[in-house]
């Protein structure tokens, strides 16, 4: 949120606003688990190449830091352009403007790596997608990403982040407030519809302030991380996903960041070799 009241252009306010998020919105933690496959990838291969879903510039600046040209996929050329003013290594990149479903690169790659990209994708349309991205990697490329899971479970409160975080005594920093509370909101709306949207989290954090539930304080912070959008952030279940990455990949192995503040099992991270080629990390 611009609390200057100036109006910002837009794409300074978008990078604004990406820097805003912390973890698990933009990737945190689980950095050093992609640093870890990328180095493997190198290990393999001098000069692979590495496809980027989006145009995240921390796995930007991360393939910058190992001397790998960054390649972007992105259906925005502006978004590419905007996100760069956050990155902090400089060098070549690449960039491809395409719809990750239509992506057809007659190179392929080496690795393909993305953060919640599946969840962006309509749920009828993720096994399109997942084939997709199977079809541009190498014989024994591998496919990273993190994706937000479905609860199974029916009795997520919403409240339950707010009690922990008072619970936690953090006195300072809004982002623990947002960090710490987010999941269950997420996971409250996206149980029940398999979706979530910024715009129904900011009606149900109405709500909670309506019911006293939470305090107007805790209510101002997290407007200012939330913005009002009907971008839909799908939610697969874990058994049905898992059966569709098993059509075209072995899964090598599924990771989670180590978190005391929200459950990181519903935030994994897959990593997904083409034609069964097994070697964990």
């Amino acid at each position: 949120m611009n609390m200057t009241g100036k109006k910002l252009p837009w794409n300074k306010q978008l990078a604004k606003d990406w820097k805003n998020y912390p973890a698990p919105v933009r990737p945190g933690l689980e950095m050093a688990i992609y640093e870890k496959i990328i180095k493997r990838v190198l290990a393999g291969n001098k000069n692979p190449r590495i496809l980027i879903l989006g145009s995240t510039p921390e796995f930007r600046d991360l393939l910058l830091k190992h001397k790998i040209t960054p390649i972007c996929c992105d259906v925005n050329p502006e978004v590419y352009k905007a996100l760069k003013i956050l990155m902090e290594r400089n060098g070549k990149e690449l960039f491809v403007e395409s719809d990750w479903l239509d992506l057809d690169d007659a190179h392929r790659f080496d690795l393909i790596m993305g953060h919640n990209v599946i969840n962006m994708i309509p749920i009828n349309k993720q096994g399109l997608f997942i084939k997709n991205i199977a079809d541009n990697l190498k014989p024994d490329g591998i496919f990273a990403t993190t994706v937000v899971i479905r609860p199974v479970r029916k009795d997520v409160n919403p409240a339950d982040g707010f009690e922990r975080y008072r619970k936690l005594r953090i006195k300072t920093g809004k982002k623990m407030l947002f960090m710490i509370s987010y999941p269950d909101l997420v996971f409250s709306i996206g149980q029940k519809k398999g979706y979530y949207t910024p715009s129904g989290i900011l009606s149900k954090l109405r709500d909670m302030r309506r019911k006293r539930i939470i305090d107007d304080p805790e209510f101002k912070t997290m407007l200012e991380f939330i913005k009002p959008s009907s971008l839909k952030i799908r939610l697969p279940l874990r058994d049905k996903l898992e059966n569709t990455f098993n059509k075209y990949y072995l899964i090598e192995d599924v990771k989670s960041i180590t978190d005391k503040y929200f459950d990181p099992s519903y935030w994994p991270i897959y990593i997904l070799r083409k034609n069964g080629y097994s070697q964990k990390l």
